[in-house]
């Protein structure tokens, strides 16, 4: 089902004095939408005002996942007083929504919201009541009422993988040292049952040392095994049956664990049922190793282009690629190397490219559209990894936005630097790493939605050439 911001907006807009009721223990509650802000108030007589991106947002997840559990959306606060609304909203389209995934208690005792005349009288009354935003609070109100907030069961993920570096002795990983061979194999990551999306949970660090991983806590390496090139095919093609694969190829600064760890929060976070498979370069993963990281993408080219010519001789339908920062660089090296030899690639997402701007135009694009059918470049302003990488190299890199932004007929060119994570952060990571960039991510390698259908909104450069941003 398609849901643009305008359909959206149309349902909104009657959204006038309605009674709501959560979806699992039928607690009312009351809505208004005016001056573009949905407000709620609560059994308690209390305020919580939403903005409209963040309620379009979670209706594309929504429909991305196709479920109404409250679980499933740890990222959003108020979400048992925001589901009501969304079921109500697909209704309003003819969707049936007992194809989703039901509430705790199922479908049985979920209600229709109606009219009511009470919530003029509540808005007067609180019209100048202090808005109540803590997510602790609104989680212990729904506790004291009986709403469950936190349904959700540890999972294991499983993400292929494919990797040029050394293994370690008997500990079934892989180091920062290049190899000869390519290994394969599939891991399966423990992911905590307080997972948030777009997050990796992990252990502090004090002084430089980290603490140890707990399981159900953060992500853990549950087991990995080695596959010989044949079983590592068969795997492949047997948990896709011929629908789709993702394959991710990590940037600079990146250990093997922390790979796999990014491979399955994507996975996770995206609901993808069919293999991810993760390249993994051996990156030296030190901030200081820089030059070395340009050396290892160098030599990682023959085994990226090998890969990519093994999977598309796989007879998967719907390949993507979803490529950040230096692997990006050792991405477009191997596309060029094969020269066109692969032309059934579907979607390519280019995060933080650390690629010079002009060699990626004059160089790489030829082959990156003749494997692609559809590329989306996400680039920032306030990534700091991709300023520092433009004053090493004295070249404006593929990732940077602002006055440096780069438009190309044929990509689509999303602008994340309203998503980043805060000044004292490299913000390198955030189109996948920021839950408004990976919705949009989801959206564009998932749904396979142009992004004029996806919650974006459409800018232009000083010179009238249109793109696209993403809200936070």
């Amino acid at each position: 089902m398609e849901i643009s911001p305008q359909i959206v907006g149309t349902f909104l807009d009657k959204l006038k004095c309605r009674e709501y009721y959560t979806l699992s223990k039928s607690i009312p509650f009351y809505v208004n939408y005016e001056h573009g802000c949905i407000a709620i108030i609560n059994k308690n007589q209390n305020t919580i005002k939403v903005g409209v991106w963040k309620f379009y947002n979670l209706v594309a997840e929504v429909l991305g996942s196709m479920s109404f559990k409250t679980s499933d959306y740890r990222s959003y606060n108020h979400i048992s007083y925001l589901l009501p609304i969304v079921a109500d909203l697909l209704l309003f389209l003819d969707e049936d929504i007992h194809d989703y995934t039901p509430p705790r208690k199922g479908w049985s005792n979920v209600k229709r919201s109606k009219y009511s005349t009470k919530i003029d009288i509540e808005l007067t009354t609180l019209q100048n009541r202090k808005i109540c935003s803590s997510s602790n609070k609104v989680a212990s109100r729904a506790i004291e009422h009986g709403e469950d907030i936190s349904e959700s069961t540890e999972k294991i993920v499983d993400v292929h993988f494919a990797t040029n570096r050394v293994k370690v002795n008997d500990a079934r990983m892989f180091s920062s040292d290049i190899g000869i061979a390519t290994c394969y194999g599939i891991a399966k990551i423990s992911i905590p049952e307080t997972h948030k999306f777009g997050k990796i949970e992990k252990p502090l660090s004090v002084l430089n040392v980290k603490l140890g991983e707990k399981k159900g806590k953060h992500f853990t390496v549950d087991h990995t095994e080695e596959l010989s090139f044949k079983e590592f095919r068969e795997s492949l093609t047997s948990k896709t049956s011929g629908e789709s694969l993702i394959l991710f190829i990590h940037g600079y600064n990146v250990d093997f664990k922390s790979a796999l760890f990014k491979s399955a929060q994507i996975k996770n976070d995206f609901k993808y049922k069919n293999p991810l498979l993760l390249y993994s370069w051996p990156s030296h993963a030190n901030p200081l190793a820089y030059s070395g990281d340009k050396e290892r993408v160098d030599q990682s080219v023959d085994c990226l282009a090998k890969l990519i010519v093994d999977v598309s001789e796989l007879g998967i339908k719907n390949i993507s690629i979803i490529a950040h920062s230096m692997g990006t660089y050792c991405l477009v090296k191997a596309l060029k190397q094969l020269n066109s030899q692969v032309a059934n690639f579907d979607s390519l997402a280019l995060a933080s490219p650390d690629i010079p701007k002009s060699a990626f135009i004059n160089n790489y694009f030829t082959y990156v559209k003749s494997a692609f059918e559809r590329v989306a470049l996400y680039a920032s302003s306030k990534d700091k990894a991709l300023w520092l990488s433009k004053t090493i190299n004295r070249d404006i890199r593929l990732g940077q936005a602002g006055e440096n932004i780069t438009i190309i007929n044929g990509v689509e060119t999303i602008d994340v630097s309203k998503a980043d994570f805060g000044w004292y952060k490299l913000n390198h990571s955030a189109p996948i790493g920021n839950s408004m960039s990976m919705i949009d991510l989801h959206n564009f390698l998932i749904r396979k939605q142009p992004a004029e259908d996806r919650l974006l909104a459409e800018a232009f450069t000083a010179n009238n050439e249109a793109y696209w941003y993403v809200h936070n």
